[in-house]
């Protein structure tokens, strides 16, 4: 959503995130493990995603908490 090529600004951005949201309740998305994937599976390769949530877009996109609480929140 960020990056060398943001064709977009902070407000569009939001926009869009919260009509996804509301549309249709995705809260959350993955990016990195489709290429990932992709290039273990052209290379024979067996492998496997875990993905999980660690911030709330709709607040941020940085990693704000500490070690500590990320392990004790459940």
């Amino acid at each position: 959503m960020d990056g060398a090529f943001c064709e977009y600004d902070e407000t569009k951005k939001m926009t869009w995130l919260n009509d996804i949201a509301k549309k249709h309740k995705i809260v959350n998305f993955e990016m990195e493990s489709a290429p990932f994937l992709s290039m273990c599976n052209r290379a024979s390769v067996r492998a496997a995603c875990a993905c999980v949530a660690v911030v709330n877009r709709m607040n941020s996109d940085q990693v704000t908490n500490t070690k500590g609480s990320i392990l004790t929140t459940s």
